[in-house]
């Protein structure tokens, strides 16, 4: 993953939750957990080998699809 790749995710991750009708009270802290579930949506499942994806990246996936869904 490229360091474009995060900035994408970061800023595509906050425009997608505020327009969320169940928006988080804290954006700063769901981007930062959630901008990794929006950079593999953003690779299509490619990731760099040098920075795993969180260990919990599914749970992250599936509670981000119900903020923005």
């Amino acid at each position: 993953m490229t360091q474009n790749t995060e900035l994408r995710a970061r800023a595509l991750c906050a425009v997608d939750l505020l327009a969320a009708e169940r928006r988080p009270a804290d954006l700063v802290a769901a981007v930062e957990r959630y901008w990794p579930v929006v950079a593999r949506e953003i690779e299509a499942g490619i990731c760099d080998a040098g920075l795993p994806p969180p260990e919990d990246m599914e749970r992250r996936a599936e509670e981000y699809r119900r903020l923005i869904g």
